[in-house]
């Protein structure tokens, strides 16, 4: 998600790298997108500036849109959070695009509980959401 204000023309994509370039707003740093994104800042031997990092992506759009940084969110939370002054695009680094899989056991598939949650995920019909059925 970028602040609309930047000239970006009529861009779909942008890659990891040029975000770099540019100040971030982020998660707090032990959080498990924060690391991620770092450590493939790190491959390219370079580490994210951050003006500010918050506890959610609801203010980090509000922030984005006020034009404090870009933020790297999954699309579906840039798209639920987005707002007027924001650009989402997507990053074009091949490790951006990831499958999420929900998994179980044979066990877990026969629990009522287990069984629900599988279904109520699956039901968003996301393309980032498969089932992957293995046999115990």
């Amino acid at each position: 998600m970028l602040p609309r204000s930047w000239p970006m023309g009529r861009r779909r994509t942008i890659a990891f790298g040029e975000l770099l370039e540019h100040p971030l707003v982020g998660l707090p740093g032990d959080s498990g997108l924060s690391r991620f994104l770092a450590a493939q800042a790190s491959r390219s031997g370079r580490v994210p500036r951050h003006r500010v990092r918050l506890s959610g992506f609801d203010g980090m759009a509000q922030l984005v849109a006020a034009g404090v940084g870009a933020a790297v969110m999954p699309e579906s939370a840039a798209m639920r959070f987005r707002a007027e002054g924001t650009r989402v695009l997507a990053l074009a680094d091949r490790w951006a695009t990831r499958n999420l899989l929900v998994c179980m056991t044979p066990q877990g598939a026969e629990r009522a509980a287990v069984r629900a949650l599988a279904d109520s995920l699956l039901s968003l019909k996301s393309p980032l959401l498969s089932l992957a059925k293995t046999r115990g």
